[in-house]
């Protein structure tokens, strides 16, 4: 493996996270560790913490990573007619992105970091734009000045979709997650185009 001379920081940068999403993928969050991530890519762990203040920040992001990979992912699925064919197709990209990526996903929903006053802005933005896939799908059920309660919409769907996703990988619920989903959407949708 290289030395310090033979990569630049931004190197080092992709190396690192690059190899924390591999042991995420093989061993779980319980087998990623700072030492497994320094044998895995040559380095010291001295050189890990010349670029990340510590595992948690390297563990943001991954994450990171791992929800913009959600997000293309999700953007192949393409604009459908209604919203119902929109959100299902979502549905399905999320399950099937979940069950492909179980271990990099447990991390990113079961990784406690110390206490932040919140994540960062940047982490942020890529949570927002991966909600503003669902909202612009649900854009035909709501009023132009009704941007909050859209938003909200977006919100419970996402949180609905992935307690069926997780629920179903667990076995607590029967039934196929995407056809759960299925369900809640039609169901959802209609109490929107009711109220």
């Amino acid at each position: 493996m290289g030395r310090r001379a033979d990569h630049s920081r931004s190197d080092l940068s992709e190396m690192i996270l690059s190899a924390a999403e591999d042991i995420t993928s093989k061993f779980g969050d319980t087998g990623l560790t700072v030492r497994r991530i320094a044998s895995q890519i040559g380095y010291s762990v001295g050189t890990i913490y010349n670029l990340f203040e510590d595992l948690d920040e390297v563990i943001i992001h991954v994450n990171a990573r791992t929800l913009d990979a959600l997000y293309e992912s999700c953007v192949r699925v393409g604009v459908h007619q209604t919203p119902e064919d929109g959100l299902r197709a979502y549905a399905k990209a999320y399950v099937r992105f979940t069950e492909k990526h179980e271990r990099r996903w447990a991390l990113l929903l079961g990784h406690r970091s110390p206490p932040l006053p919140e994540l960062p802005e940047w982490y942020q933005q890529k949570v927002r734009r991966l909600l503003s896939l669902i909202e612009e799908a649900l854009t035909s059920l709501f009023r132009g000045d009704q941007g909050n309660e859209r938003l909200r919409a977006a919100r419970v769907l996402w949180a609905s979709i992935h307690g069926i996703s997780s629920l179903a990988r667990t076995r607590a619920i029967a039934g196929k997650p995407s056809e759960l989903a299925d369900d809640l959407i039609v169901t959802y949708l209609r109490g929107l185009r009711e109220r």
